[in-house]
């Protein structure tokens, strides 16, 4: 049986360039979840095998990887092999905490 593992990874978020020009338009998101490099979480240290790695859309976008704070859908995963890369849609509705790592220009451009 396979077991899911939960993991805080730091995340990095920049603007769709493929955005639509229309302001009422949700706000899409591309960043890159897993860079390949090993990560530290404290009490050891991880590798992700990204070949052997099986992940479906979609799949909540969570603020600070809080299952309780769902803001937006991921709605692509790009995974090479190497790097994992998400895009994804954010709610409207985004709260403060997490508006502040959104781009200003993010759905506007």
């Amino acid at each position: 049986m396979n077991t899911p593992i939960y993991l805080s990874l730091p995340f990095r978020l920049a603007a769709d360039n493929g955005q639509s020009q229309d302001s009422k338009a949700p706000a899409t998101m591309r960043g890159v979840a897993y860079s390949g490099d090993a990560v530290d979480l404290g009490w050891e240290t991880i590798v992700i095998d990204l070949e052997t790695l099986n992940a479906s859309v979609p799949m909540p976008l969570l603020f600070a990887h809080d299952h309780g704070a769902d803001i937006g859908v991921v709605s692509a995963i790009d995974n090479d092999g190497k790097t994992l890369t998400l895009t994804a849609t954010l709610f409207d509705d985004v709260d403060a905490r997490a508006a502040r790592f959104i781009p200003a220009d993010a759905g506007n451009t």
